[in-house]
């Protein structure tokens, strides 16, 4: 069978003394869980107790990301184990994903089934009973394996190259990850299709050289996302990119949402999809890059200015629908807020390359001192 997604503004959810025993085949790998919680507002609340989730190892009960007003107690369970790293695996909250509102409260925890669930009482689970948990995979001698939550500042070295994200790389605020030149990172998620290779919440500093750029590869995954991604960031999350090649990827950012980009003498190549700016507390600089075979940017500002500045856009990605056919669009620029669109090379001559998003009627875009191929 499949569960429950619950949202709550004015009362309780209860779910308790049942028996959850097997997952339908089918269900797509985001809704595998018994109960997901997506709001619970004020002193509404999904309590989760008394039951037994007997698919042991499994997803059963889950916050969902990017959804800020929501939680779930999960007290007085049976897991079908008592070992507790086990018992966390079956859990999804902020331990799991940066985007979720916080996290499950799981103990104590029952060590066999409650009486009044149906079904016959399952006997106490031993831990050794049960497979191991998995771990992260084996590194050889020339790679470096990487994912989930960056729990400390940390250093990504040349002789550690390269590095294989097999799960999402996620930056917490007050974090920061900092990429050496000559690092190569790969996106190796084959198994998690749709997921970003990174979560900036904290901040990225990959600072190369001419000579030894640090490198982003998607892989050309048709099911990948974008490399980076700002979503449900505070203003001092940063993305600070230098001497980079951004490759073989569906998008470079998006959502590049609230905090600072600054993206410098760097090559993007074979992107499918625009980048989507969206309000950012600082100024953003896109400066010295050159775009090919790529996409562009779809951008949005209230409090910051905007400077796309001295590019090559040689060529845009043959993917692209008509209606995301320009290098900058601009849909949003209030008050002192403006795009400064200047000193580019726009050499797709005869093609669209600044664009004024229609129907929107608070944006400008300044597009002087460019050369436009002719």
């Amino acid at each position: 069978a499949a569960g429950f997604s619950v949202g709550t503004s004015d009362a309780l959810i209860y779910i308790r003394w049942n028996r959850f025993e097997s997952r339908h085949a089918s269900l797509d790998e985001s809704y595998e869980f018994w109960v997901q919680g997506w709001a619970a507002y004020d002193t509404a609340n999904v309590i989760v107790s008394g039951n037994s989730f007997l698919n042991v190892g499994e997803m059963a009960v889950k916050l969902k990301p990017g959804y800020d007003s929501t939680k779930l107690d999960a007290r007085e369970n049976f897991w079908g184990t008592t070992n507790e790293p086990i018992i966390e695996s079956m859990i999804w909250d902020k331990n799991d994903d940066i985007t979720t509102a916080g996290y499950i409260a799981y103990k104590p925890f029952l060590r066999n089934s409650h009486a009044d669930v149906p079904g016959e009482s399952s006997a106490p689970v031993h831990p050794s009973s049960l497979p191991p948990l998995p771990t992260t995979i084996p590194e050889s001698p020339d790679m470096t394996t990487v994912g989930g939550i960056v729990q400390a500042d940390t250093l990504w070295t040349a002789d550690k190259s390269p590095y294989h994200v097999v799960d999402m790389i996620q930056i917490p605020q007050d974090i920061t990850l900092t990429i050496e030149p000559g690092v190569e990172v790969i996106d190796d998620m084959a198994s998690k299709p749709h997921k970003e290779m990174f979560i900036v919440h904290g901040k990225i500093l990959a600072h190369g050289i001419e000579s030894q750029p640090v490198i982003f590869d998607g892989m050309g995954r048709e099911d990948g996302s974008a490399i980076f991604s700002l979503d449900g960031a505070s203003e001092t999350a940063a993305l600070d990119l230098r001497h980079t090649l951004l490759q073989n990827a569906r998008i470079f950012c998006h959502p590049c949402d609230t905090g600072s980009i600054q993206l410098r003498h760097s090559k993007l190549l074979n992107l499918r999809e625009n980048s989507y700016i969206w309000y950012p507390k600082s100024d953003t600089h896109i400066e010295h890059n050159i775009f090919s075979n790529a996409a562009g940017f779809s951008v949005g500002t209230s409090d910051a200015l905007i400077y796309i500045r001295w590019n090559r856009f040689e060529s845009r990605h043959a993917s692209l629908d008509e209606s995301y056919e320009f290098w900058v669009q601009g849909w949003a620029a209030y008050d002192t807020a403006n795009v400064i669109v200047s000193g580019n090379s726009f050499l797709n001559v005869g093609e669209m390359a600044v664009k004024l998003k229609p129907g929107y009627d608070s944006t400008k875009l300044d597009a002087r001192e460019n050369f436009w191929g002719t």
